[in-house]
């Protein structure tokens, strides 16, 4: 997140100068800069209200019309949303676009995660992603498995439907099933579905982008936006019937990703194993390493089953091309049932 927002705010100057610095996108602090995007997102979307009830504002109501100066910067203001959140739109396309992605390096780097996750080959695995990027689609299916996204039938122009209602998390050992849970690139609205295009392809300026942008107060589970909720009620089905789920690299700041995890802890057999895979790094930002604290809480705060056995664990790792998985292999070794 911190890479994407110095290049969006590279971005946002270059269309205008100093644009970045009003919006509060120049930090190297991933939730600090959610929280100054969201808050952009909200207001423009309240700008409406505003308009609506600036009359508010005046000396004397009857005199609106002589408020002249609070007309222009309504309107110089309302100008300028489109246009930002048409940079916003394209940099999260370049950002995240298939183009950006190696895909020799993303297929080294899952061929030997798979490796340790299937070392039964019966073995289903599941995977989710709040990332917008298709990197773990292509890499996987490169190794030879087939990943369902949710896309179905074909429409004009290469696009495929979204359709989260046919995905099942488990069930042929051969596909995985991946959620991208805040939407991803080349996915667009259009007549109340998601149309799902190629990866690769620039941001369409002439379509509404099916994601949730980068905001610490998003509702992913509001039945009344583009249909993001049900994706997030196959990853629910997922979690609740797994036997380990494995969060690698997420800082867990996330508090629907925490909830849905909690939500699976049972007083009963069946609670799935967790290992929280991240890298210690003692001169990193605190925000960019594991919420622990928040996490255990959350998770009943404890490590351990009824039965004294431990089902979380924090796995020392840096997921990558050359990265050395004897941890998580040690993991799953001691924690299979």
């Amino acid at each position: 997140m911190p890479e994407w927002s110095r290049r969006l705010s590279a971005a946002m100057d270059a269309h205008e100068t100093g644009l970045s610095n009003a919006l509060g996108l120049k930090t190297d602090s991933g939730p600090e800069f959610e929280q100054n995007l969201g808050a952009f997102l909200a207001w423009a979307n309240d700008l409406p209200l505003v308009e609506r009830f600036l009359p508010l504002g005046a000396d004397r109501a009857a005199n609106w019309g002589l408020q002249s100066a609070v007309k222009d910067w309504l309107r110089t203001a309302r100008g300028r949303v489109p246009r930002i959140t048409e940079v916003l739109n394209t940099s999260l396309f370049k950002e995240f676009g298939l183009r950006e992605v190696d895909l020799n390096i993303a297929t080294d780097a899952y061929r030997a995660l798979f490796e340790i996750l299937r070392r039964d080959p019966e073995t289903v695995v599941f995977s989710a992603t709040t990332n917008y990027d298709s990197s773990f689609r292509a890499a996987v299916e490169t190794i030879g498995l087939r990943v369902d996204v949710g896309s179905r039938q074909a429409v004009p122009a290469g696009s495929s439907v979204l359709a989260p209602s046919e995905m099942v998390p488990w069930g042929d050992a051969n596909r995985v099933t991946h959620v991208h849970l805040h939407g991803a690139v080349g996915w667009y609205v259009e007549q109340g579905r998601i149309l799902v295009d190629p990866a690769d392809r620039e941001f369409d300026s002439r379509r509404v982008p099916a994601v949730l942008y980068p905001d610490p107060d998003k509702d992913p589970l509001n039945a009344s936006g583009w249909g993001v909720h049900a994706l997030w009620d196959v990853f629910r089905d997922a979690v609740q019937s797994a036997t380990h789920v494995i969060v690698i690299g997420h800082s867990l700041h996330d508090q629907p990703l925490v909830d849905v995890l909690a939500g699976s802890i049972k007083d009963t057999p069946g609670t799935p194993r967790f290992a929280f895979c991240h890298l210690p790094d003692a001169d990193a930002d605190a925000d960019s390493s594991p919420n622990a604290d928040a996490v255990f809480d959350q998770l009943r705060g404890t490590r351990f089953t009824t039965d004294g056995n431990v089902f979380m664990n924090f796995v020392p790792l840096e997921f990558g091309r050359a990265a050395a998985l004897h941890s998580l292999d040690n993991w799953l070794s001691m924690g299979m049932v």
